[in-house]
Protein backbone atom coordinates (compact mmCIF):
# COMPACT_ATOMS: atom_id res chain seq x y z
CA UNK A 1 0.00 0.00 0.00
CA UNK A 2 0.81 3.43 -0.85
CA UNK A 3 0.09 6.92 -1.52
CA UNK A 4 2.15 9.71 -3.08
CA UNK A 5 2.98 11.81 -0.06
CA UNK A 6 4.78 8.42 1.33
CA UNK A 7 6.58 7.24 -1.95
CA UNK A 8 7.64 11.07 -2.32
CA UNK A 9 8.92 10.67 1.47
CA UNK A 10 10.46 7.78 0.80
CA UNK A 11 12.58 8.79 -1.60
CA UNK A 12 13.17 12.30 0.24
CA UNK A 13 14.43 10.41 3.46
CA UNK A 14 16.94 8.14 1.52
CA UNK A 15 18.12 10.92 -0.08
CA UNK A 16 19.48 12.78 2.85
CA UNK A 17 23.14 12.89 3.38
CA UNK A 18 23.18 10.15 6.21
CA UNK A 19 22.17 7.54 3.79
CA UNK A 20 24.94 8.81 1.14
CA UNK A 21 27.60 6.34 2.05
CA UNK A 22 24.82 3.17 2.02
CA UNK A 23 22.66 4.24 -1.36
CA UNK A 24 23.84 6.44 -4.54
CA UNK A 25 21.19 8.54 -5.82
CA UNK A 26 20.09 6.66 -8.81
CA UNK A 27 19.55 3.60 -6.11
CA UNK A 28 16.92 6.08 -4.25
CA UNK A 29 15.20 6.97 -7.82
CA UNK A 30 15.05 3.13 -8.58
CA UNK A 31 13.52 2.56 -4.92
CA UNK A 32 10.96 5.26 -5.53
CA UNK A 33 9.96 3.31 -8.89
CA UNK A 34 10.06 -0.19 -7.41
CA UNK A 35 7.27 1.13 -5.06
CA UNK A 36 5.23 2.86 -7.15
CA UNK A 37 4.83 0.17 -9.14
CA UNK A 38 4.46 -2.43 -6.37
CA UNK A 39 2.29 -0.48 -4.30
CA UNK A 40 -1.62 -0.79 -4.26
CA UNK A 41 -2.81 2.94 -3.96
CA UNK A 42 -5.50 3.36 -1.39
CA UNK A 43 -7.24 6.48 -0.03
CA UNK A 44 -6.51 8.60 3.33
CA UNK A 45 -8.05 6.93 5.90
CA UNK A 46 -9.65 9.05 8.95
CA UNK A 47 -7.02 9.95 11.10
CA UNK A 48 -6.65 8.37 15.06
CA UNK A 49 -5.21 10.80 16.86
CA UNK A 50 -2.92 9.53 19.90
CA UNK A 51 -1.43 6.43 17.90
CA UNK A 52 1.68 7.47 18.35
CA UNK A 53 4.05 9.65 20.47
CA UNK A 54 4.16 12.07 17.64
CA UNK A 55 0.63 13.79 15.80
CA UNK A 56 2.37 13.68 12.93
CA UNK A 57 3.22 10.33 12.71
CA UNK A 58 -0.15 8.83 13.48
CA UNK A 59 -1.05 9.19 9.89
CA UNK A 60 1.36 6.64 8.70
CA UNK A 61 -0.01 4.15 11.53
CA UNK A 62 -3.84 4.98 10.36
CA UNK A 63 -2.95 4.11 6.69
CA UNK A 64 -1.08 1.31 7.32
CA UNK A 65 -3.75 -0.26 9.68
CA UNK A 66 -6.63 0.68 7.32
CA UNK A 67 -4.67 -0.65 4.06
CA UNK A 68 -4.00 -4.10 6.04
CA UNK A 69 -0.26 -3.22 6.14
CA UNK A 70 1.99 -6.04 7.10
CA UNK A 71 4.36 -4.07 8.73
CA UNK A 72 5.80 -0.23 8.67
CA UNK A 73 9.05 0.34 7.53
CA UNK A 74 10.66 3.71 9.06
CA UNK A 75 13.53 4.36 11.03
CA UNK A 76 11.95 6.98 13.63
CA UNK A 77 12.02 6.04 17.29
CA UNK A 78 8.55 7.43 17.93
CA UNK A 79 7.58 3.77 15.35
CA UNK A 80 10.34 2.24 15.91
CA UNK A 81 9.81 2.04 19.95
CA UNK A 82 5.79 1.74 19.84
CA UNK A 83 5.19 -1.17 22.24
CA UNK A 84 2.57 -3.72 20.71
CA UNK A 85 2.60 -1.79 17.46
CA UNK A 86 -0.06 -2.56 14.85
CA UNK A 87 1.37 -3.08 12.13
CA UNK A 88 5.00 -4.32 13.24
CA UNK A 89 7.11 -1.60 12.54
CA UNK A 90 10.59 -2.46 11.17
CA UNK A 91 13.54 -0.83 10.45
CA UNK A 92 15.26 -0.56 7.07
CA UNK A 93 17.85 -2.44 8.29
CA UNK A 94 15.45 -4.94 9.80
CA UNK A 95 13.68 -4.83 6.07
CA UNK A 96 16.16 -4.99 3.76
CA UNK A 97 17.18 -8.48 3.80
CA UNK A 98 13.51 -9.33 2.47
CA UNK A 99 13.80 -6.74 0.05
CA UNK A 100 16.85 -7.98 -1.31
CA UNK A 101 15.68 -11.47 -1.74
CA UNK A 102 12.78 -9.94 -3.91
CA UNK A 103 15.55 -8.32 -5.88
CA UNK A 104 17.43 -11.18 -6.40
CA UNK A 105 14.19 -14.04 -7.47
CA UNK A 106 12.96 -11.09 -9.99
CA UNK A 107 16.29 -10.94 -11.50
CA UNK A 108 16.76 -14.68 -11.96
CA UNK A 109 12.98 -14.33 -13.54
CA UNK A 110 14.50 -12.03 -15.57
CA UNK A 111 17.40 -13.60 -16.88
CA UNK A 112 15.06 -16.89 -17.87
CA UNK A 113 12.65 -15.35 -19.67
Amino acid sequence: MSRAVCRVGAGFVASRPQFRPYVAAYEVRAYVVVLSRLSLVEPDPELTPGLTPDPGDDYLVAFARAAGAHFVISSDPHLTELKQARPPVLTPRAFLPGLECLRIGAYIKHRHK
